[in-house]
């Protein structure tokens, strides 16, 4: 892929190239691809369709692609646990569908109390030292993100359940 399509990929990929206007809301292509590949993936999950797989991996690096735009760095960062997620997941599923003769049955099972424990302490710990690393990326890491993260500066930008 020559520089010339490759400033294109990327021209088609901003937050500015606006594919329509919904409503008032201007929705950019990155945000519809990344929106019309997840929606195929959980399409492809409901059948059962090991193509879930790679569709949600295009759908992730799209929106951590947008959300990096936006300055949602939190946002964009969690998208790289949904990669990896996605990564295991397409593994674990291909194992168990060979280890089962290419048989289209997967077999899903519960994890134990101490399993389900350790994950809420993991994830819990990682929450709030990747929240303190978040607000200060821009300062620790320049290169990569160069401006402030992207937040709510007002009571009318936050939602109110």
């Amino acid at each position: 892929m020559g520089k010339e399509q490759l400033s294109r990929v990327f021209e088609f990929l901003s937050v500015n190239k606006i594919a329509f206007t919904l409503m008032g809301y201007p929705m950019s292509y990155i945000e519809f691809c990344g929106t019309l590949f997840y929606l195929w993936s959980v399409w492809l999950m409901v059948r059962r369709r090991m193509l879930t797989w790679p569709v949600g991996i295009v759908s992730v690096l799209l929106y951590a692609a947008l959300f990096y735009q936006i300055r949602l760095y939190s946002d964009a960062l969690e998208q790289i646990y949904y990669l990896f997620a996605s990564v295991y997941g397409w593994r674990r599923w291909r194992a168990t569908r060979e280890s089962t003769n290419g048989a289209q049955h997967i077999v899903v099972g519960y994890s134990s109390a101490r399993a389900i424990i350790s994950g809420v302490l993991i994830t819990l710990a990682l929450s709030v030292a990747l929240g303190a690393l978040v607000a200060n990326v821009h300062e620790l890491f320049p290169a990569l993100f160069p401006e402030k993260y992207n937040a709510p500066q007002n009571s009318d930008q936050t939602l109110r359940w």
